[in-house]
Parts: C-alpha cells; sequence; structure tokens
C-alpha cells in the first residue's frame, strides 16, 4: 500500500525546486512578451501588489514585479491568516497561499 503524507516544509522546497528550474531569470523573462500573463489594467495590478504588499505572510518564492509590463511572478506565501490582505477578497491570480 502507498501511503502519501503531506509535509508542508517538503511540499514548499519541491514548489521552490520547479520554481528555479521553470524560472530560473524571472526578471529577465517578465520581459519577454508571450512568456508570463499580464495583468489587464493598471487599476488591477495596483489592486493586487497592494494585496501583496501588505501581506502578513511570509513570501516563500516569487512576488517580484514589474508595474510597467504589469509583471507579477508566479508566487507562494506562507503563514497567512484568515484576516490577511490576501484572504480580503477573491484573487484570481497566481499567489499560492
Amino acid at each position: 500500500m502507498l501511503r502519501l503524507v503531506f509535509n508542508r516544509s517538503n511540499a514548499l522546497t519541491l514548489y521552490s525546486s520547479s520554481y528555479e528550474d521553470f524560472y530560473p531569470d524571472v526578471v529577465a523573462r517578465s520581459a519577454a512578451e508571450g512568456v508570463y500573463s499580464r495583468v489587464i489594467t493598471p487599476q488591477a495590478m495596483a489592486r493586487l501588489t497592494g494585496l501583496l504588499a501588505n501581506t502578513k505572510g511570509k513570501i516563500v518564492f516569487g512576488g517580484e514585479v514589474d508595474h510597467e509590463k504589469k509583471f507579477i511572478a508566479p508566487t507562494v506565501v506562507k503563514d497567512v491568516g484568515p484576516d490577511d490582505s490576501l484572504m480580503s477578497e477573491y484573487v484570481f491570480v497566481h499567489f499560492v497561499q
């Protein structure tokens, strides 16, 4: 019988490793058109970066932002409580909490 046990620390290590494999230079890749999705409007960009900036959680990896290109790197945030900014509204982007 195969038994899988979820371990947050191991999962974050695996996510981080995969992130580095797929996105070794996320800032340089953000400049390439079509590589990453973009936030559509400046208002949405301001809202999302505000939520990320005000989180009480810890950014494990990602979080890079390019306002000019309306780009936010895939991001994992840990220790996000129910009263956190990231939990204050529906967020349909690549923040993992």
